[in-house]
């Protein structure tokens, strides 16, 4: 280990149930130039977990929905068959189980018979592309700090992969790490991270430029596509998670003119929950402001698992699913009054309650006063 000028991000100390969804252990440190190299040197691939529920955002799958629909994939079909409603992914905040998102890259492949489908998804996505992630990396001055960005906030769209820097000589590794088995569908999720990755590089490097090595955790029985992405690399298959190479020197050079600081900026925001019944309140919050059903069974599927499992799951904490869909309704409720003009029956009604009485029974039970009352008090 190399200790060095900068402080870790985070600890990476976790106190995790058998149910929780939870983020790996951060053992990175980083690079910024012009100071010492604060990277490991290690390689280490992460821990990961058997009792996690991985997901990813719907706009992420959104993504790679759109570019495989592009090469002429039957995206519609391969997303019913995995019980993955195209119309939900555009919801702001939906999840969606990682198992789902690969198995449906994977199918997109089969269909094309092509294992290297996501490759030019770096070339035709922008950063922008990636929401509030995106736009919080756009604000990088420079490469290091893109980088460091990059790495430590990329749980605000997904909690099961993992980007972590390291030491490599005079070139520092972006590593990717997934939790499950190394298969197809992971695969194209890893190339699709190298190739933004490539395409911000080339922003400072020149448009001609191409990682000196690129690592694949999967093994593909094709070759790599001698693409410009990798015109110049040395492409390695069949290791223990996947890296691309870049230039040291590179990360001194200015993405942008910001000048303002380059410390990335309330760390929790956006972020997606760590635990599972975060998560089922993140999903029930995202089907009831797209005006979706938000049945326990509707929850339950779209997070890859049965009703029974999921009440169990919610149980685990001492509570019941009843307890998170009340809480979720009336945070909802205190924001919809707070913020928009909705009348009072249009926002009972959006949260599923037969009629505003109900609601305003509900909503004077929790808050003492009623929604009414709430909204003038709030203006």
């Amino acid at each position: 280990m190399l200790y060095l000028t900068r402080e870790r991000l985070f600890d990476g100390s976790l106190d995790i149930s058998a149910i929780t969804c939870h983020l790996v252990p951060r053992d990175d440190f980083l690079y910024d130039a012009g100071q010492q190299l604060c990277v490991q040197a290690s390689t280490m691939a992460p821990a990961s977990s058997n009792n996690s529920l991985p997901v990813t955002t719907g706009a992420v799958v959104q993504l790679y929905a759109n570019h495989f629909e592009s090469l002429g994939a039957p995206v519609e079909k391969l997303l019913e068959q995995q019980a993955i409603c195209p119309d939900r992914l555009e919801i702001p905040g939906f999840v969606v189980p990682l198992q789902k998102g690969y198995r449906f890259a994977e199918l997109a492949c089969q269909s094309l018979q092509a294992e290297h489908l996501a490759l030019g998804l770096g070339l035709a996505t922008s950063i922008q592309d990636f929401g509030s992630y995106g736009c919080r990396l756009q604000a990088a001055p420079t490469l290091g700090k893109y980088l460091e960005h990059a790495t430590a906030l990329f749980n605000i769209i997904t909690t099961g992969e993992r980007l972590w820097l390291s030491d490599c000589g005079n070139q520092i590794r972006l590593n990717i790490a997934s939790p499950v088995e190394v298969g197809l569908g992971m695969h194209q999720s890893h190339l699709g991270i190298i190739g933004v990755t490539i395409s911000v590089c080339r922003k400072v490097l020149g448009q001609s430029w191409s990682p000196e090595e690129v690592g694949f955790a999967y093994q593909s029985r094709e070759k790599v596509p001698a693409v410009d992405l990798f015109s110049d690399s040395r492409i390695i298959s069949g290791l223990s998670h996947s890296y691309i190479s870049i230039p040291k020197r590179a990360t001194a050079f200015r993405l942008n003119q910001h000048t303002g600081a380059a410390d990335i900026e309330d760390q929790e925001t956006g972020r997606l929950p760590t635990t599972l019944t975060g998560l089922i309140e993140t999903q029930i919050e995202a089907l009831i402001t797209a005006g979706a059903k938000f049945h326990v069974e509707t929850v339950a599927d779209s997070l890859l698992m049965s009703k029974r499992t999921l009440q169990r799951a919610i149980a685990y904490e001492g509570l019941n699913y009843f307890q998170l869909l009340s809480d979720v309704r009336l945070r909802k409720a205190m924001d919809w009054l707070d913020r928009s003009d909705k009348p009072v029956t249009e926002i009972a009604l959006a949260l599923g309650y037969t009629d505003v009485s109900n609601f305003s029974r509900a909503f004077r039970r929790h808050t003492g006063i009623s929604p009414r009352a709430f909204r003038r008090a709030a203006s």
